[in-house]
Order: structure tokens, then C-alpha cells, then sequence
């Protein structure tokens, strides 16, 4: 972190409220979410949400979800955040387009998903 300080493309972010979340990602081109522990990540769904190519450890809860997984990067270990970030730099502005377009399918088919279990089961049976 302490090397990070001086790069102006790069910024550590504390606790933000909902409308400082969203302006942040809207401006960002990728989210890293390096956590040693992370319940679900809710940030990186955000990050999805919005259409950014997601970076994640394998420690965040988000990489259980199957449909959720297959659209992050993943760390396995923390020395591999630079080589993740060096990917995204390295690729062409049509495949990080595509990626970005995954990651915002995937968080939305995500949502659907969890809308229709929710309406299912508060559904009335006859």
C-alpha cells in the first residue's frame, strides 16, 4: 500500500456511503477487492453492476457463486494483484469492453435470479 501512495491512478478507499460507492466505480476502470476475508463482497457485485472488470482474492465470498465467479479475477495469492491488473492493462479496448459487458450480464442475471426466489417464495399457494 505504502508504494501505491504516489500513483495518481490508484486510490484506497475507506467505508462510502451509497452515492459516494457509485460516483467512485463510475469512475474507476477496474475494482480490486484484496481482502484476507470478505463475507460476499458486496462492493465487487456493485463494481459488476456498474460494468467494471472485478479483481478479487479467492478468500471473498462472491467467488461461490458460480454465475458470479466466472466474470471476476481472481487472486489466489495476494502477490498475484499486480499480474491480475497487468492483464486487464495488456488487453485490447474490445476485450476489456467484453469484459466489462460480462460482468455487468452476470450481476444482472445475478439480481433476476434472486427477485424471482424472493417473489417464489413470498409467492401465495394455492
Amino acid at each position: 500500500m505504502q508504494q501505491a501512495r504516489p500513483l495518481k491512478n490508484v486510490k484506497f478507499m475507506s467505508w462510502l456511503n451509497r452515492e459516494e460507492l457509485v460516483n467512485i466505480i463510475d469512475l474507476s476502470n477496474a475494482l480490486v477487492l484484496p481482502s484476507k476475508i470478505e463475507t460476499f463482497g458486496s462492493v465487487a457485485y456493485e463494481a459488476m453492476a456498474r460494468g467494471r472488470p472485478v479483481i478479487v482474492s479467492k478468500n471473498s465470498g462472491i467467488v461461490e457463486w458460480e454465475h458470479l465467479s466466472q466474470s471476476l479475477f481472481i487472486l489466489e495469492r495476494p502477490e498475484d494483484r499486480s499480474q491480475a491488473i497487468q492483464k486487464l492493462v495488456e488487453m485490447s479496448p474490445q476485450e476489456r469492453a467484453r469484459v466489462s459487458e460480462q460482468s455487468h450480464r452476470a450481476a444482472r442475471d445475478f439480481h433476476e435470479q434472486t427477485l424471482n426466489q424472493w417473489i417464489d417464495l413470498l409467492s401465495p399457494t394455492n
